[in-house]
This record gives C-alpha cells, structure tokens and sequence, in this order.
C-alpha cells in the first residue's frame, strides 16, 4: 500500500482538495488518484480496506457534492456529470444508489422540482428534468414542474 497510516492519506487528501480550490479546478475521483500517485482503480480498493475505507468515503462524499453543485450551476455538462457519477459515484439510473433501495418517484420528481427550482431560469434546469423524465419516471409527464398522469 502506498500510505503506512490513516493520518498519511487523510493528510495526502487534504492537500489534494485544498490545491483544487486553490486553482479553482474540478474535483474527480481520477485526480485524485493522480494527487495521491495511485491509479483510480487501486484507490477504489483502498476504499475496501477497513483502515482506509472512511476517508475514501469522506473524499468520495466530496467530490461527489463538489461535481453535484458543478452540474447544477452550469459549471460542468450534466452529461459529463453523469457518466461520472455512473461510473465513479454508484449512481444508477433507478434513482437509487448501489444496493440501496430506489426511492418513490415522487421523491425523485420532488429532487429534480427542487433543483430547478433552485436555479431556475438557467438551461441545465430544464436538462436534468429532461433527463430525470425520461429516464426515471417513465409514463409520466412532468409540466411547469407537477407530474401529470395520463
């Protein structure tokens, strides 16, 4: 293993974050294993060892809020956002996450009525209501923000 000790990596994940900030630059989880001198794969696994496995979580959680908030004020495409979070995050089309339960669709359709809302007038609103309609609350029509049943 490339840390000897928790304190190594939290410190190590530390300075990646506060060097994105600093240049203003995304946060993925491929960076960070590059800041950290790993491939992605080899820091997924340190997220599997019990000693490391919450810091991995804590970095993951960041930079998974980090890319959210990217996608939701314009400043990532919600594509690339996406994939990503498919690829990187667990995220599944289903509205749940890995071995979670998929929430009602009305959760669902109150997320994506909230993020609109949020930043309301910007296009990337009306992208992920696009997206979410049809790829989450199939047979349902969403209007000005309501769900419409056939």
């Amino acid at each position: 293993m490339a840390f000897g000790s928790v304190d190594e990596l939290e410190e190590a994940c530390a300075d990646y974050f506060d060097t994105m900030r600093k240049q203003k630059r995304p946060t993925t989880m491929s960076s960070l294993a590059v800041h950290l001198g790993v491939d992605r794969r080899t820091l997924i696994r340190y997220g599997e060892h019990p000693d490391f496995c919450r810091t991995i979580k804590r970095a993951r959680a960041q930079i998974e809020a980090d890319m959210e908030e990217a996608a939701l004020t314009g400043q990532i495409n919600p594509t690339v956002f996406i994939f990503s979070a498919k690829n990187n995050l667990g995220w599944t089309n289903d509205g749940g996450v890995g071995d979670t339960p998929p929430p009602s669709q009305t959760t669902n359709v109150t997320q994506v009525n909230i993020a609109a809302d949020s930043i309301q007038g910007r296009k990337i609103a009306g992208d992920f209501v696009e997206y979410f309609s049809k790829q989450t609350i199939q047979d349902q029509t969403i209007i000005e923000g309501e769900v419409v049943h056939d």
